[in-house]
This record gives structure tokens, sequence and C-alpha cells, in this order.
């Protein structure tokens, strides 16, 4: 059985710990800088959010606009129109 050396670090982890335990300053960088990825992942997942929120609004109303155009040209069930298409055939009043 192979034994590994306690002399060396063996993980990033290890490394990280070895580097701090004579280094304060470097330990308390290391701290802001993790609280500083956490604050911008926070953010980020915010703004994915709100990304999401606003496509699903989108995605929504499009479905309802393409079956209204599905069930004004029979035979196309299984076809989308293309969106400039469909958006002037319902500004031009679309089913009537």
């Amino acid at each position: 059985m192979e034994t590994m050396s306690t002399d060396t670090p063996e993980t990033d982890g290890e490394w990280n710990r070895v580097a701090c335990q004579d280094h304060p300053e470097f330990e308390r960088n290391l701290a802001d800088f993790a609280r500083k990825l956490e604050r911008e992942r926070d953010e980020l997942r915010r703004t994915n959010e709100g990304l999401q929120l606003t496509f699903d609004l989108r995605w929504k109303a499009d479905q309802r606009a393409i079956k209204r155009w599905q069930a004004a040209h029979p035979g196309n069930d299984l076809t989308w129109p293309d969106h400039a298409d469909m958006v002037v055939w319902l500004m031009e009043g679309g089913p009537q």
C-alpha cells in the first residue's frame, strides 16, 4: 500500500490552508474575494430570474398568436408562421 507524504499538500484546498497559515492578509483577501464572487453570483441569479420572467411572458403571448393564426389557416396545425408575417397579419386585423 502506497503512503502519501505528509510534508507536501495534496489538494488545492490544502495548498491554500498552508499558504494562509503564514499570511493572514492573504486569507482575508481570499475571503473578501469569495464574498465578492458570491455577491456577483446572487446579482446574476436575480438578473436571470427577471430575464426568465420576460421570456416566459413573450413565449406565452407568441403561443396565443400562433394558435390564432393556425385557427385562421386550416390545415396548418403543425406550422408556425414567420414572426414578422404573423405580427403584420395580426395588425391588419388577424382573424376576421
